[in-house]
């Protein structure tokens, strides 16, 4: 080969590979997205709300794929606990923070936002052999049936509103009533014992309001038969196998348990049972008594009183023990953080403005458009990544 052919060949080598380099230089790396690493959440908490948050992180997976959201049903108090210890990413409570764990935990991680997930009812179920029909109660008659003030169904206060007890009471000489409640620190009790504090001073004097309230004070003071169960599976599963009765469980419980709950009566006189229906009137009219100018997500909701807003609403045919149910979630997360933000911000979208979040199962009731539009607002506009408005990344 001559020496001018050599250098040609040199040339036309050299342009090959400086144009391969160039083209490897510059094509874009293939890089994992937020929307395609995959990405793990641990959450947990109330197990009010836990089977529509089954339903709806089952319908979120399928939309985000790369996304799997673990929820452990531990109750109130532990879901809390275990999100100020760094367990979980969301706690899922169903009544406000308690002003001292806001604090704390605003103290720890700086601002957060907690919003309602879904509406439901606190319910009362029974087992009584042989009742034909709805049992009806009042407000202080369930107050003093939980204090064990009376201790017996065949009770003439209980008849009054019962005719259909007579006949079983005309069978045997008693009907000595167990009362079941929650063992652990329980988000469904304090919502109860907020109910029965508003219409019985001696339980909210006795009792109280709380979490983990004092039965045993009121079970000693009346020689009670009172027993406690874990979760409101565990309270529905205590009812429906122990005769003569009675306990408080999520609506949805008592559904899946097939056990009938009482019809309770509201402030008008009328005794309603729990239904989609009811609540929604119940909800409906509080929401029209102006409480949306007082929401603040980003505030402490149990200082405003959200937890009565509403139980016991003056309402037509409106159940009285109704209830929203609440997450808490950090804003500020660190660069490290972006894949787990941009999860957490998908998710709470998906259930609070997307297209299944008016879509309940059975048991549970939308919470009104207007705070869950209120609730993301108020995420869009105030979680940040490192700094950057999480609206800046996530554009979808």
């Amino acid at each position: 080969m001559s020496a001018k052919r050599k250098i040609m060949l040199a040339v036309i080598i050299a342009v090959i590979v400086a144009g391969v380099a160039a083209y490897v230089c510059l094509r874009p790396a293939k890089t994992s997205t937020p929307a395609t690493k995959k990405v793990e959440l641990t959450v947990g908490g109330a197990t009010f709300p836990y089977y529509q948050i089954e339903r709806w992180i089952s319908l979120f997976e399928k939309k985000y794929p790369n996304v799997t959201i673990t929820y452990n049903p531990v109750g109130s108090g532990k879901g809390i606990a275990n999100f100020k210890a760094g367990l979980y990413v969301i706690a899922f409570h169903d009544p406000p923070l308690p002003p001292s764990d806001w604090k704390e935990i605003r103290e720890l991680y700086g601002p957060i936002l907690q919003c309602p997930t879904v509406a439901g009812a606190v319910v009362i179920i029974y087992n009584i052999p042989g009742l034909k029909g709805v049992l009806n109660l009042t407000g202080p008659l369930l107050a003093d049936i939980f204090m064990g003030k009376i201790k017996d169904w065949c009770s003439p206060k209980i008849l009054k509103y019962n005719p259909g007890l007579e006949l079983v009471c005309s069978r045997i000489r008693s009907a000595p009533i167990t009362v079941v409640v929650r063992h652990e620190a329980s988000g469904t009790t304090l919502i109860f014992t907020a109910y029965l504090s508003m219409v019985s001073q001696e339980f909210n004097h006795t009792v109280g309001v709380g979490f983990l309230p004092n039965w045993s004070a009121a079970w000693n003071k009346y020689g009670a038969r009172g027993v406690e169960a874990k979760g409101n599976f565990g309270v529905a599963e205590s009812v429906r196998k122990t005769p003569f009765s009675i306990g408080y469980v999520e609506w949805s419980y008592a559904i899946f348990a097939n056990l009938t709950p009482a019809a309770v009566q509201n402030p008008l006189g009328e005794f309603v049972i729990p239904t989609r229906e009811s609540i929604m009137r119940a909800l409906e009219a509080a929401v029209k008594s102006s409480i949306l100018s007082k929401y603040n997500p980003l505030g402490d909701l149990y200082k405003l009183g959200e937890v009565y807003w509403f139980l016991n609403v003056k309402a037509h045919d409106a159940y009285p023990i109704v209830a929203l149910s609440h997450l808490t979630v950090r804003l500020h997360y660190k660069r490290s953080e972006l894949l787990v933000a941009v999860a957490i911000y998908r998710f709470l979208k998906f259930i609070w403005i997307g297209p299944y979040s008016n879509s309940t199962i059975k048991g549970y009731v939308p919470v009104p458009y207007e705070l869950r539009e209120k609730c993301f607002e108020t995420l869009r506009d105030n979680m940040v990544v490192d700094s950057t408005p999480i609206w800046k990344i996530v554009r979808n």
